[in-house]
């Protein structure tokens, strides 16, 4: 048995040059689930964290493991079975369960590491792993403090079968960017909501499935590939990511700008209200709720006083100025979400498009030249 162990630090470093030179990094002989034959099925400590105990801490790790299920071209089911996750690690009880430890007594983690996956490496079909939180050293949040949902997202890489993309953990320089891969070695204290590239190439040579389908299926909830509104939860509309993927999204206003992680409000009308899209650091398009100029694709982040908001600026005369979208006392909009028909056979009825180009919200992940990271096993 070999556990997935690193010594974690708080460090300051600048943006790794890549200089590991493959797609992605496996476990070595670690194996793989037999999804062919069931789900993978995992259970959880309800305790939770002690930071947290009101179960949003277990909804983010639900959210983490439909995230792995949700990419393109895996077959990867999961299950959260029934009953309660032991708060220990155990390869013999034949429960995958995930918890913390709040004492420091049970995982052996450093004070710096933020969690652990342990799991038998011996090749073959792997039915066994544990993955441990350190809630003695870290104070957990969703979507603020030590984000519940990125970590989760990692360690549940490691599940899988995953390794760091590096030639040397303790060199970040020797690894992919963590632009391109949630399975870097230490968390840039951004909100982690899905695989990115390197995750995505190394889940697909793990757990094949072809086209670009996935094993995951609708409702689909906020940020999740959609098909078209149909598809989404309720409340929330099929629209185009930066990419031009389907995502379901929220409508949002000035007023209400929580749209999650990696994601900002987007205005395209008078009312100032919108919708949230995905979008990178330093890549709002115009129209998009916005604090300061780098934040914007065109760097001028201003108030339209007749909207009571400040939004990444654009100038214009007329809406033809404006890429499809609108042009409101003198500054562009983004376009109006409008009805596209699906194709009927495909099971929906009309998704939501926006008109928006993606070339004009184009995704660049590599946002910051100096990154705040904790290391994660």
């Amino acid at each position: 048995m070999k556990s997935i162990v690193l010594a974690a630090i708080f460090s300051i470093v600048a943006a790794p040059v890549a200089a590991f030179d493959e797609a992605f990094k496996l476990v070595e002989n670690a194996g793989v689930w037999d999804v062919d034959s069931g789900p993978i099925v995992y259970v959880m400590d309800p305790a939770g964290s002690d930071d947290l105990g009101d179960g949003t801490e277990l909804q983010a790790i639900r959210n983490a493991f439909r995230a792995w299920s949700c990419v393109p071209g895996v077959k990867i089911p999961v299950k959260e079975g029934a009953g309660d996750g032991p708060r220990e690690i155990n390869l013999d009880d034949s429960k995958n369960t995930l918890f913390w430890d709040e004492t420091g007594d049970n995982c052996g983690m450093s004070g710096g590491t933020l969690g652990i996956t342990v799991a038998p490496v011996s090749g073959g079909i792997r039915r066994a792993a544990d993955i441990c939180f350190n809630g003695k050293d870290h104070a957990w949040g969703v979507g603020r403090d030590t984000d519940v949902q990125s970590i989760a997202l990692h360690e549940i890489g490691h599940l899988l079968g995953l390794d760091h993309p590096c030639d040397d953990d303790a060199d970040p320089e020797s690894c992919l960017p963590v632009s391109e891969a949630v399975m870097f070695p230490s968390w840039s204290n951004l909100p982690d909501r899905e695989p990115r590239s390197s995750d995505i190439a190394g889940a697909v040579a793990l757990y094949p499935l072809g086209d670009d389908l996935s094993a995951c299926t609708a409702p689909f909830a906020q940020g999740e590939r959609c098909g078209c509104s149909d598809e989404c939860v309720d409340g929330l509309l099929c629209i185009a990511d930066p990419t031009g993927d389907l995502r379901c999204s929220t409508p949002c206003s000035s007023q209400n700008r929580d749209c999650g992680g990696n994601a900002v409000c987007v205005l395209d009308n008078d009312d100032a209200t919108g919708l949230c899209i995905r979008i990178a650091e330093g890549d709002y398009p115009v129209g998009a709720i916005c604090t300061r100029n780098n934040q914007c694709e065109n760097d001028i982040c201003g108030a339209i006083i007749a909207l009571g908001s400040s939004v990444c600026l654009f100038q214009c005369d007329a809406n033809s100025d404006c890429d499809g979208g609108t042009c409101f006392d003198g500054f562009c909009l983004a376009a109006s979400a409008e009805q596209v028909c699906a194709v009927e056979d495909e099971g929906c009825a009309c998704a939501v498009g926006t008109a928006v180009p993606p070339s004009s919200m184009a995704l660049a992940l590599g946002l910051l030249a100096v990154l705040r990271r904790r290391r994660r096993a």
